[in-house]
């Protein structure tokens, strides 16, 4: 760069610049600009400084001003895209980059930027394009060989990737991008602490990093300290909102709360940016949790493509197939996660679970008693085994068994089945005063939400709908009820008799303003017809996977809630509701057993009411009758169904593998507390007993 009036004060400058003094070196250059006003140079380099200095606004302002003097010149559009880039505009930084690369296209600087943003955007195969490009300019290039690496770790190939920057390291031992790529290398293969120790390096180098910033906050995130990671990540997707490392943050972040269908619209996002690996691993598996089987799969065997190791990968398949019924490729995937394996002790579990659906307790045994030589005070694997126990009518060991099991050592979740088991044991046994005991120490399964019954106007509204929306696709039946009705039971009987059985799949997808945020009806008021049209055939379009034939009746199963009812109401005005129900006490005593559930017995009737003043077609199912294989309720089942319809099986198999919930078997406490005396029945609980020395 040169200046024809003040060459002198110019090196003097620059001299200033290189060493970091900014505000001196932004004052002599503007004092030089006073005095050269159309020197493009001065400009560039003034905008150079401006971005070193992280002032991006303003250096974009002044290589504008120089694009204004000289809109040919490469270097200046080379730094524009750097400026753009920095500032999340990735589109815009990428026609800056293109245009440089069109006036010179051995300008490795401009190569590397579009390269680096191509891959941002999930251009992989024009981002390798113009890396390798940038690599036959500067074969050394440093930059262009980190992110060569960089899309290796997306692809999955992390191995080879890492070979070459443990190399690059040894080279650059204090160069910050080697490490972050490092870092990055670490976290794709889950070594969540390793890649945080990188990004520390990182950060003691440079504290304002941003990237490393983020990616140690999702490193922590992973590791279960969401707390100090929840600001960073917050602050990183304000910044760069539509990037591809946002909507992956916001993906992980959802994932890891639990709120799988949100996770999976992120995540959605994000495989459209040329997602890597961990991306699709996690969207496979809030899918899984979400009951998208198919879906799941397909990301999952991806994942398994790029990394045929990936144990994570291989158990979260072998849980679809297992979840979905399919018991023997659920065995087949297990055992192929061997003994070195660190997710082996959940195959182990998950070969127990499969083997006692398959109705092979033998084999649930084996793989229980290997689970617990692994830990021995596993709850889940010494409840697998206490079950496989009893499928053999081992009632002897299982009773010898269940006074080894160290129950107080265990958090409630975890204690919870085993007291259950132990209960139903008793009672089995006739012990009810020791079984109401044992009922009595069961802490509540989860905490769940309330459902509140729809307010007086809410119902007047729903009532008010008009039911003009038609079309010519099938209609789904929904059933509604709960754990105390039996309705997981239910399905499993409805899935037997060919129908295709959903899992709360019409509030579980569409747009958040509609299926994430319906408490208020005046939410869902707002929709038009047309777009509830849309939305319906949206509904019909994701559950299209589980229709294995076109004459198959769907399913949809969901708790019984009023506000679902509302969806109901306005999608599917002519769908059938079946409400699954049995004797108020029965469930008064279910409630003090195992916990409240989200609309209480007393409750209960006030909640069906609702929905049949909705002016939905409501049915009300007993539970005990249908358990007992009631004729008439078989009958009025099958022409619910338009199908006949087996008799449930529950009946013909030992005691232990029936529902826990099966008929008669709260009559037993109802009959045995009014032979004491005590004729009224308990309140529902919904906290932990106190201890004795309370």
């Amino acid at each position: 760069m040169t200046t024809e009036k003040n060459p002198d004060k110019l090196a003097e400058v620059m001299e200033m610049h290189k060493a970091g003094r900014v505000q001196e070196a932004e004052k002599g250059y503007l004092e030089l600009l006073s005095e050269e006003p159309e020197n493009g140079d001065l400009m560039y380099t003034l905008a150079t400084l401006y971005l070193g200095d992280n002032r991006l606004d303003e250096a974009l302002e002044w290589v504008n001003k120089a694009l204004k003097v000289n809109s040919l010149a490469p270097a200046y559009l080379q730094l524009k895209g750097a400026i753009l880039a920095k500032s999340g505009q990735f589109e815009q930084a990428l026609e800056a980059y293109q245009q440089a690369i069109e006036k010179n296209p051995n300008l490795y600087a401009a190569l590397v930027g579009a390269g680096f943003i191509e891959n941002q955007l999930g251009h992989v195969n024009q981002a390798e394009k113009h890396l390798k490009q940038a690599l036959h300019v500067q074969p050394e290039g440093l930059e262009a060989r980190l992110h060569l690496a960089d899309i290796q770790i997306e692809k999955g190939d992390i191995e080879k990737a890492m070979a070459d920057l443990s190399r690059l390291e040894e080279a650059h031992p204090d160069n910050t991008a080697v490490k972050m790529v490092i870092g990055k290398g670490l976290y794709e293969k889950r070594n969540w602490a390793g890649a945080q120790r990188y990004f520390d390096k990182v950060l003691a180098m440079v504290p304002g990093d941003i990237l490393a910033r983020y990616y140690k906050a999702l490193s922590q995130l992973w590791m279960g300290d969401a707390k100090n990671a929840a600001e960073v990540i917050k602050g990183f997707v304000k910044q760069f909102p539509e990037t591809r490392e946002a909507f992956m943050a916001l993906g992980k972040t959802a994932f890891i709360e639990k709120q799988y269908p949100l996770a999976a619209k992120y995540l959605g996002e994000v495989v459209k940016k040329n997602a890597p690996t961990s991306a699709k691993l996690a969207l496979g598996q809030a899918l899984s949790k979400m009951g998208h089987w198919p879906d799941a799969r397909f990301w999952l065997l991806q994942v398994l493509e790029q990394r045929p190791e990936d144990s994570t990968a291989r158990l979260a398949l072998a849980e679809t197939y297992e979840f979905q019924g399919k018991t023997d490729k659920a065995l087949e995937a297990y055992k192929k996660i061997g003994p070195e394996d660190p997710r082996h002790l959940s195959a182990l579990l998950g070969l127990a679970r499969s083997h006692l659906a398959a109705g092979q307790p033998v084999e649930a045994e084996k793989a229980a008693d290997k689970a617990l030589e692994l830990m021995p005070n596993h709850a889940e694997a010494m409840l697998l085994k206490l079950w496989s126990l009893f499928a053999q009518d081992k009632t002897g060991d299982a009773e010898l068994f269940l006074l080894t099991i160290p129950m107080n050592k265990f958090k409630a979740s975890a204690r919870a089945p085993l007291l259950l088991s132990k209960a139903l044991f008793e009672d089995h046994q006739g012990q009810f005063d020791q079984a109401w005991e044992t009922f009595a120490l069961v802490p509540p399964a989860r905490q769940v939400p309330r459902y509140p019954v729809l307010t007086k106007e809410e119902e007047k509204t729903v009532r008010s709908w008009p039911e003009s929306i038609r079309d010519n696709q099938k209609i789904p039946t929904f059933v509604m009820g709960y754990d105390s009705t039996d309705i997981k039971t239910f399905s499993l009987w409805l899935k037997a008799q060919g129908l295709e059985v959903l899992n709360d799949r019409l509030a579980a997808l569409g747009r958040p303003d509609i299926f994430y945020a319906l408490q208020k009806v005046d939410d869902l008021d707002a929709v038009n017809e047309d777009t509830t049209r849309q939305e319906r055939a949206l509904y019909w379009q994701h559950i299209k996977p589980w229709l294995g034939e076109e004459d198959r009746d769907v399913v949809d199963f969901m708790f019984l809630n009023p506000h679902q009812g509302t969806l109901i109401k306005r999608f599917f005005p002519e769908a059938k509701v079946l409400v699954l129900q049995r004797d108020t006490k029965d469930i008064a005593l279910h409630q003090h057993a195992f916990g409240a559930e989200p609309v209480l017995a007393n409750e209960w009737d006030d909640t069906v009411n609702q929905l049949i003043n909705m002016g939905l077609n409501v049915e009300q199912i007993d539970s005990d009758k249908w358990l007992a294989g009631d004729e008439a309720t078989l009958k009025h089942l099958h022409s619910l169904f338009n199908k006949p319809l087996e008799k449930p099986v529950l009946r013909d198999v030992p005691w232990w593998r029936k529902s826990r919930f099966d008929a008669g078997h709260w009559k037993n406490y109802a009959s045995h507390l009014n032979d004491a005396g005590n004729p009224d029945l308990p309140e529902a609980r919904t906290e932990e007993p106190e201890s004795q020395d309370n």
